[in-house]
């Protein structure tokens, strides 16, 4: 049984393994060729997907310690619960719609701002430097929330980072 499914698994990889290049082939060299804005702004996408994930792993913990208060859980379990905890109204997914989609518009409105800035300081013959940097406070920005996420799902680690993070925020204002 063990060497039937790893020979189909084999013959599965081989079967499709020019498409799976070709296709990675094609993201890497759009990336390449637009540049490290857009790579960039693929990271903060990816940072915003796991900041709404672990939003709603975060409620479903908080759904989770009300019915079972002596099970502590973990990760997978509070991302399983999400379904109940949606039901028990914890999750409410036109708050989450909501939320999201006027963050990532309103973080959508002002990469764009920072981008035609950019192309004006090239113009100006100055380099461009706005779109990285406003990108970059954005990635740390969703790090930040993803940890805090965490943090009220109830991980103990997470939440000696985020002292550490503050504690650093409150001397640099």
């Amino acid at each position: 049984m063990n060497n039937y499914f790893s020979m189909n698994t084999l013959k599965s990889v081989a079967d499709h393994l020019p498409e799976k290049l070709a296709a990675s082939a094609g993201i890497t060299g759009i990336l390449s060729a637009l540049g490290i804005h857009a790579q960039l702004v693929l990271i903060f996408i990816i940072l915003e997907v796991l900041d709404i994930a672990t939003a709603l792993i975060a409620a479903s913990a908080k759904c989770w310690h009300a019915i079972y208060p002596q099970t502590p859980g973990t990760l997978w379990d509070f991302w399983a619960f999400r379904k109940q905890a949606r039901r028990w109204r914890y999750i409410k997914s036109d708050i989450m719609r909501k939320k999201s989609a006027s963050k990532i518009g309103t973080y959508g409105i002002l990469l764009a701002v920072c981008a035609l800035c950019d192309v004006a300081m090239q113009l100006a013959g100055s380099p461009r430097f706005l779109l990285s940097i406003f990108t970059c406070i954005l990635c740390l920005t969703e790090t930040i929330s993803v940890c805090e996420n965490l943090d009220a799902a109830g991980y103990d680690a997470v939440h000696q980072l985020l002292e550490v993070v503050k504690a650093r925020k409150d001397k640099i204002k």
